[in-house]
């Protein structure tokens, strides 16, 4: 399974072993950190 940071499922497999891929949309996620209220927060 593969989610992205907002719990959406991206792919899932069935019950079982198997392997599955995702095409990711680095613009997308790069999108969802800025919007987390968590990160903005961070310390370094």
């Amino acid at each position: 399974m593969v989610i992205d940071p907002w719990g959406t499922v991206l792919t899932q497999l069935p019950d079982g072993p198997g392997v599955t891929v995702v095409d990711l949309d680095l613009d997308r996620l790069a999108a969802i950190r800025a919007e987390l209220p968590s990160l903005a927060n961070r310390r370094l």
